[in-house]
Parts: C-alpha cells; sequence; structure tokens
C-alpha cells in the first residue's frame, strides 16, 4: 500500500510531520482529520521500501540495452522536431523488445487520454525505472526533453556495461563448476561402483581414500532423490525468501561479505547509485525523490536503511552524511566527495566522478578476477580428480606388492 508523508497541526497548533498508509491521497486526508489534526499538505511518500515493494508486484522489467536505445532513438526523433506522441509510437511500432514495444503502446495510449510523459511513464510501474518518469518531470518543465532522454541513454548505456562486467565474471565460475560438478557426480556415481565389484571380489584391504569414496558413491546412488528434493526446495525457499524485503536483505549483506566478490558487488551498488543520483540532480529532482529512485538503481537493499536514514536526515534539515557513513558501505571517499559537493554546490559533477571511478574499478576487479579464477578452477578440479583417482589406484598397487611377495 502507498504510503504519503504528511505536515499537519494538532489541536494545541503543534506541528506533527509523519508518515501514514492508505489507498489514495484522499482516504490518508480523512484518518488524519479523524485524528483530529489540521492538514498543511499530504503528499506520495515514494521512499525505498514503498519503490522495492512495487518493483515486486510487477513484473518483466525491461533491459537496460533496451532502455538506452529507446531513449537514444526518441531523444534523436525529439530534436528532428517529432511531435512525442508520435516519437513513442513510430519506436513501440519498430519491434526493439516485445516488453519494451508494449510499455510504450501503453503509454502512447495514456498520452492519447490527456496524460503528461511523466505521468504515463510512471503509470506503468516498476517495469520501467522511476528515473525516466522523474527526469522525464523535469524536461518537461525545463522544455529539455531531448537533452534529457539523450542523459538517459548516456546513463542506462553505462549501467548496462557495468552490470554485464559483473555478470560475465560471476556466470563464468558458476558454469565451469557446474559442469565439474556434474562430471564429478557421473564419476563416483556410475564409474566407481564398477570398481567396488572389483575390489570386493580381490578380498584385499582398501586404503582410506577408497573407503571414503566407495562410501560416497554409495550415498549418492542410496539416496539420490533425498539429496534433488533437498536442493530443489533449499533453491525454491531461498528465491521464495529473496522476494521479500527482509530475505533479500539479508541475502544482499551476506553477499557482500563474500571474498572476492563481496568487494566488487559492492562497487557495483556504488557506481548504479552515484550514476543515477548525478543524473537526478542535474536534471533539478529533489533530493528526497532522489536518494530513493537512486537506492532503487543500486539494486542491492543492503543499502536501504542508510538510506532511509538519509532521507529522515534530510526532511529534518541535515546531512545525508551521517547515516551514510554509520552503515560503514559507503567509502570514506565517496563521502569526503559529498561533503564537498554539499559545500560547493556541485553534488552531481562529483557524484558523476565518483560513479566513473567505481566503473573503471569494477572493469579492472573484473579483469584481476578472471585472470585468478582460471588457475584456482583448475587447481581445484584438478585436486578432485586427482584424488578420485589416486582412490582408484591405490588398492590396484597394493595388489600387485601382494602378489609380488
Amino acid at each position: 500500500m502507498p504510503r504519503f508523508s504528511f505536515d499537519a497541526r494538532d489541536a494545541a497548533g503543534k506541528a506533527v510531520r509523519g508518515l501514514i498508509q492508505a489507498e489514495d491521497r484522499r482516504e490518508a486526508a480523512e484518518v488524519l482529520r479523524a485524528r483530529g489534526l489540521a492538514i498543511i499538505s499530504v503528499e506520495l511518500n515514494k521512499d525505498i521500501t514503498y519503490l522495492l515493494e512495487d518493483q515486486r508486484s510487477h513484473g518483466g522489467r525491461v533491459p537496460l540495452r533496451d532502455l538506452a536505445v529507446f531513449c537514444r532513438q526518441f531523444a534523436t526523433l525529439l530534436g528532428a522536431g517529432v511531435p512525442v506522441i508520435d516519437g513513442l509510437r513510430t519506436i513501440a511500432r519498430s519491434g526493439r523488445g516485445r516488453r519494451l514495444g508494449q510499455l510504450l503502446a501503453r503509454t502512447v495510449k495514456d498520452l492519447d487520454s490527456g496524460e503528461p510523459l511523466s505521468r504515463a511513464l510512471e503509470r506503468q510501474g516498476s517495469d520501467l525505472p522511476p528515473v525516466m518518469a522523474h527526469m522525464a518531470a523535469a524536461g518537461e518543465v525545463g522544455g529539455v526533453l531531448e537533452e534529457v532522454f539523450a542523459r538517459l541513454a548516456d546513463q542506462f548505456e553505462r549501467q548496462d556495461t557495468v552490470v554485464q562486467k559483473v555478470r560475465s565474471a560471476l556466470t563464468y565460475p558458476a558454469a565451469v563448476l557446474g559442469m565439474a560438478l556434474l562430471i564429478v557426480t557421473f564419476l563416483v556415481a556410475v564409474v566407481v561402483p564398477s570398481f567396488a565389484a572389483m575390489y570386493n571380489q580381490s578380498g584385499t584391504p582398501l586404503p582410506w581414500p577408497t573407503r571414503l569414496l566407495l562410501s560416497l558413491s554409495h550415498f549418492l546412488r542410496a539416496y539420490w532423490y533425498v539429496i534433488a528434493v533437498g536442493s530443489a526446495g533449499g533453491l525454491w525457499g531461498l528465491g521464495r525468501s529473496y522476494r521479500g524485503q527482509r530475505g533479500r536483505q539479508l541475502v544482499d549483506r551476506l553477499l557482500l561479505r563474500l571474498p572476492l566478490f563481496g568487494p566488487l558487488l559492492l562497487r557495483q551498488a556504488l557506481a548504479l547509485f552515484s550514476r543515477t543520483l548525478a543524473t537526478l540532480l542535474r536534471g533539478g529532482i529533489p533530493i528526497l525523490t532522489a536518494l530513493s529512485v537512486a537506492g532503487q538503481a543500486a539494486g542491492n537493499t543492503a543499502l536501504v536503511p542508510a538510506l532511509e536514514e538519509a532521507q529522515a536526515a534530510v526532511r529534518d534539515g541535515q546531512s545525508i552524511i551521517g547515516p551514510l557513513r554509520r552503515s560503514r558501505l559507503f567509502p570514506e571517499m565517496m563521502l569526503e566527495m559529498m561533503v564537498i559537493g554539499e559545500e560547493s554546490g556541485a553534488t552531481d559533477a562529483l557524484l558523476a566522478k565518483v560513479a566513473d571511478y567505481y566503473e573503471r574499478e569494477v572493469n579492472a576487479t573484473v579483469d584481476r578476477l578472471t585472470s585468478l579464477m582460471e588457475p584456482a578452477i583448475v587447481l581445484v578440479l584438478g585436486v578432485i580428480v586427482g584424488f578420485i583417482v589416486l582412490a582408484l589406484v591405490l588398492p590396484m598397487f597394493d595388489s600387485w606388492q601382494l602378489i609380488g611377495k
């Protein structure tokens, strides 16, 4: 359910400020009046939690690459003097991404009904990034929609590059280790039992590596269905808990603590957060809204509590630096840049430099991990396969020694 921020005064004239859940603004106002409050303002509060809940209530988010192409095409059409609705209709018919085409067709219908572009984009829910609607609103006010969508195209292209880099770093070892697990399982469950029959006939005492391997083979063959059901249930439970806010925050925190990969995921989140926040502030979006949207764009809910505290600090007229520093997730260098930005009024420019820095760090980290993982994976596989071969061959050596005696 949406949450609304309100300013009001109680019967004694004391200022009251807070949040309230309601279906719409009218219901929120009625609840406040029932409490005996004199309402000053009631506004939709798009904080991090609400945005994440909204994201989970929808499906089929558009890939960043398709968004980048759309924004670039739309900016080009606007620059050529094509009306907004005609430009959207043209791109929707071009077939660039089936999901995006459907969303743009719905957006065109909303424009036909008299909605402004920003509102029409917002009505698509979490299928489109909230940054698009907010930047479109800024572009409508300033009459610079072409510039806004060109800037969004740049942002989505950079975000897509960072995300693809991280995915490639995570996918390669997962795929190789998955194949290795299948091969080892085949050896243990299919090949080893044929050797077990031979060992039983020989009557030779078996060394401990062979006994361990045969026990593992027997366990896999006897309880494979338990392992399969347990693995499937574990994956289902993990996926279900990840769809919840608390479960997702827990998993995201654990991922950030992983050796090697944790720092990479944090740098990715910081790069996406800084780039989005810089883009929004440069477009004239208020800091509260910008923090909400940028927090969602970061893609890691471990940052959410710190950003919620930062929002509360801004509402109280304080700096956002304190809550971010207490979280220990935001590096000191980034915080110092934000302090300088607050003092100089150039927060957007400095955040853009921070985003550039972390994007370079992501690229460098991915390259280092790739160069380290290849020999590490080969070494691990060599040890596993070597142990299996040794366990199978040792009894043969023992038999030959007995025959020689």
